[in-house]
């Protein structure tokens, strides 16, 4: 599903026009966009937690030369799928 696919699920389900559902979907997403950069964490009911993580910073290879580096500690976006998402996985059937 792309952001034009969502656009067009908003204005389906809301009866807004293309413009102001393309509107509230960015609004939306920048809102949680804002919030995890913010350090918060985002909870969608029925879908699931995103949060902001830490790898923390560590000792690696370089491949070339075999030498040790640094890795340093690095930011990312942790999702975990709600119980409710994680079921209604379990209910479908194999491909």
């Amino acid at each position: 599903m792309t952001f034009n696919d969502v656009v067009v699920a908003v204005q389906a389900g809301t009866g807004l026009t293309r413009d102001q559902a393309r509107d509230l979907t960015h609004l939306i997403i920048d809102t949680m966009r804002d919030a995890i950069l913010a350090g918060q964490t985002v909870r969608l009911e029925d879908i699931g937690t995103f949060k902001l993580a830490t790898y923390r910073a560590r000792q690696g290879r370089n491949p070339a030369t075999g030498a040790p580096i640094m890795i340093p500690a690095q930011e990312y976006v942790s999702f975990h799928g709600s119980q409710e998402l994680r079921d209604d996985l379990g209910e479908l059937p194999p491909e």
